[in-house]
C-alpha cells in the first residue's frame, strides 16, 4: 500500500513570530523506523531528535504502525523552492540577545527557541548569556557568556568562530569511544579542533585565547604549531605566537551553569 502523505498547513506557536511554519503529515508504515524516516524526509538526517522534540514523543520506540507524524519544513529537504534549514537554536537566554545573517548590518532581538541557519551570529550584551543547541549528532550545547559574539556554522566541519567574549561547549549523548569529534572552534588567533567533550574558550581584544579542558582532548593550533590539551590542562595562545605549552589548571574546569531566568514571551 502506497505511503500517504498529506500536504497540510500549520503553525508551531513556539516559533508564531518567527516563522510560518509549513509542514507535511506522514503515517508510519509497517516496516518504517526513525532512521529510515529521517534519512528520507529530513534535509539533515541527523535531525530526527529534533523531529522527535516537535512532535513531543519522548523516545524513538514509539515510532510505531499508524502514528502520523509531522515534519516542519524547516527540517524537510528542499522542495521547489529553497527555504533555510534551521542547525541550532537558542534554547535558552538572560538579559539581551541578538543574532543577524552575517552581511546583515541590523541585529534582530533573540528569543527562546530562535532558530539559527548557518553563517548566522549571536550576540550577547552586558550582564547577558545565551545557551544554543546544535542538533546534529551528537549533539553540542554551547554556553555564551555576556558580551560575546559568535558565528555558527555548518561548512564541512560543523563549528563556531568566536570573535570576542567566551564560550564553554560541551557535547551531549557522544559516545566516549569515538574520539573523532568534527567540530572546530576559530578565533582571530587560532584554531581548537575538538577531540573533547567538554571544555572552555575565550578571547579578548588584545588577541588572548585561553583554553581549558575538562573532558576529553582538544588540538589548538597557531603560528604554524599544534598542541593537545588533555583534560585537566590549559594553554593560552597571543596573537602572532604559538601556543604554550599545556599547564595543568589550579583545579578541575567545572563548566558554570547559565543563571537563566524564564520569562514568557
Amino acid at each position: 500500500m502506497k505511503k500517504l502523505i498529506q500536504l497540510t498547513i500549520g503553525v508551531l506557536s513556539l516559533f508564531t513570530a518567527l516563522y510560518a511554519v509549513d509542514f507535511i503529515e506522514y503515517k508510519v508504515a509497517q516496516g518504517d523506523t526513525l532512521s529510515k524516516i529521517s534519512k528520507e524526509y529530513l534535509s539533515n538526517p541527523s535531525a530526527w531528535r529534533e523531529l522527535l522534540k516537535y512532535n513531543q514523543i519522548d523516545s524513538p520506540n514509539k515510532i510505531r504502525p499508524g502514528l502520523v507524524i509531522k515534519i516542519p519544513d524547516y527540517l524537510s529537504k528542499k522542495r521547489d523552492s529553497p527555504k533555510p534549514v534551521a542547525i541550532a537554536r537558542i534554547n535558552t537566554k538572560l538579559g539581551t540577545v541578538k543574532y543577524k545573517k552575517e552581511k546583515d548590518m541590523e541585529w534582530k532581538d533573540g528569543s527562546r527557541g530562535q532558530l539559527l541557519e548557518s553563517d548566522q551570529v549571536i550576540r550577547t550584551l552586558e550582564k547577558s548569556n545565551a545557551e544554543v543547541e546544535f542538533f546534529d549528532d551528537p549533539e553540542v550545547v554551547i554556553q555564551v557568556r555576556e558580551n560575546s559574539i559568535m558565528k555558527i556554522k555548518m561548512d564541512k566541519v560543523r563549528g563556531v568562530e568566536l570573535s570576542e567574549g567566551e564560550t564553554s561547549i560541551k557535547f551531549l549523548n557522544h559516545n566516549k569511544d569515538n574520539k573523532d569529534i568534527k567540530f572546530q572552534v576559530t578565533t582571530p588567533t587560532s584554531v581548537a579542533g575538538v577531540r573533547g567533550t567538554e571544555f572552555n574558550v575565550s578571547t579578548d581584544s588584545d588577541g588572548l585565547d585561553k583554553y581549558a579542558c575538562s573532558q576529553g582532548l582538544i588540538q589548538v593550533s597557531a603560528g604554524g604549531e599544534t598542541v593537545e590539551v588533555p583534560a585537566g590542562f590549559g594553554t593560552t595562545v597571543k596573537k602572532g605566537e604559538k601556543p604554550q605549552k599545556p599547564f595543568k589548571l589550579l583545579e578541575k574546569v567545572i563548566l558554570k551553569p547559565m543563571k537563566v531566568k524564564v520569562v514568557e514571551e
